[in-house]
């Protein structure tokens, strides 16, 4: 595809009233901008487009070029991947509706393989753990998380992976001007920070809108090997990701949960479904086709030095927690040790102790 191109597309989703289906079809009928430019009315009308949109696509046309558009794009420090780019994967380009265009900050798409983690807003701690250290464990081993930068789950394996300086994706469900929710910006910053990638198949400057996480979540899976989903309820947009993910023939994990939870019943209805249960992470790297690192047969899993203390500064950016509160939620890790841990911060000024005896992020 070449720019002009592109930017005719761009045009198109500039207008309102026309989404991404209006647009590839449209994309696919006219797709040189000289040619858009010198239709009537009529001719619109004759592509099944109503005469107001057919008006303010002509308006638009005329107003300001896409490759202006693209040229802002450009100042602004954000970048695009075109369906027909040498590093587009193949398998991106198999599912429904793929985008003709990927907007992005950050690091430029890196798809060899991936894996995405997905679940609720309304996390449990046992949830955001899972997560957390699924994106953790699975960065170690050089493999991409991608996730959707949400409350709850999504941030969870975001940080896991932010905490051992691994490569993570987050998919908006709105333009890339615009991070959603707004209380993750701080966790966007440190994404990129990393080497991580923010995208969007929506124009910049759109807006988050609630039909838009839907569409987003056929990305989150078509760019992955394998779906994760940790935590979700019955009406969870994680089960959209998963149904998306067996369209598309990629693997469905769940992870079990408290039959008590109600954000688990999702989960357990694909277990029940099918879906691969996921209680030992290694089972998901040799799916992958990946070896579990060893040394003298005892299995190591590659944590950076700081690892406690990551962890206990995203756990304390939640609220306010006791010391029992967190050895419950963080666990591999003796009450002495963490306790040691938490002393060591609190000298060092980064966490402070409340007359309750709980601790907060200074």
């Amino acid at each position: 595809m070449k720019l002009p191109q592109l930017a005719l597309w761009v045009s198109f989703l500039s207008v309102p009233g026309v989404g991404l289906i209006t647009a590839n079809r449209l994309f696919s009928l006219i797709n040189d901008w000289d040619s858009a430019r010198s239709l009537s009315l009529n001719d619109w009308q004759n592509c099944h487009i109503s005469q107001p949109i057919a008006k303010k696509i002509m308006e638009q046309l005329e107003r300001e070029s896409g490759m202006e558009q693209l040229d802002r794009m450009d100042k602004q420090g954000i970048k695009f991947m075109m369906i027909d780019d040498d590093d587009y994967p193949s398998w991106l380009r198999q599912i429904y509706l793929p985008p003709i265009a990927l907007f992005y900050i950050g690091s430029r798409p890196v798809f060899q393989t991936g894996v995405a983690v997905v679940g609720t807003r309304k996390a449990t701690s046992y949830g955001r753990k899972v997560a957390y250290d699924l994106g953790s464990y699975l960065s170690s081993y050089g493999v991409a998380v991608i996730s959707g930068l949400a409350f709850g789950i999504d941030a969870a394996a975001h940080q896991g992976t932010v905490s051992q300086h691994g490569y993570t994706i987050a998919v908006l469900g709105s333009g890339v001007n615009h991070i959603y929710p707004e209380g993750n910006l701080k966790l966007a910053r440190a994404i990129l920070e990393n080497g991580g990638t923010i995208l969007s198949e929506f124009i910049p400057d759109t807006m988050p809108h609630k039909a838009f996480f839907p569409i987003r979540n056929r990305l989150i899976s078509g760019m992955s090997k394998a779906v994760v989903v940790v935590e979700a309820g019955l009406k969870s947009g994680a089960l959209i990701t998963a149904a998306y993910a067996v369209q598309d023939n990629r693997e469905v994990y769940a992870v079990p949960g408290s039959i008590f939870s109600s954000v688990s019943q999702g989960a357990h209805e694909l277990l029940m479904d099918g879906a691969i249960p996921l209680y030992d992470f290694n089972h998901l790297l040799k799916d992958l086709g990946i070896e579990e690192k060893r040394d003298d047969d005892t299995y190591v899993t590659v944590k950076a030095n700081d690892q406690f203390e990551d962890r206990i500064r995203s756990e304390l950016t939640l609220g306010v927690k006791s010391l029992q509160d967190l050895h419950t939620i963080l666990g591999n890790i003796s009450i002495t040790e963490l306790g040691l841990h938490l002393g060591e911060m609190e000298l060092e000024g980064k966490v402070s102790r409340l007359r309750d005896g709980r601790y907060t992020l200074n």
